[in-house]
């Protein structure tokens, strides 16, 4: 069974920005990213800063 694409298609991206709504859906993107790679890895992890 092939493993789930996580990365956008390069079809999609040039779908929006051929209509318009790539400037919109980036920043969206973006805070997604985060939240998947980085809060929900360390939401119960304490991170010290120096």
């Amino acid at each position: 069974m092939a493993a789930p694409m996580k990365t956008i298609s390069r079809s999609v991206l040039r779908a929006l920005r051929a209509n318009g709504d790539f400037d919109t859906y980036w920043p969206w993107h973006e805070k997604q990213e985060f939240t998947s790679n980085h809060q929900a890895r360390y939401r119960d992890q304490l991170i010290l800063t120096p």
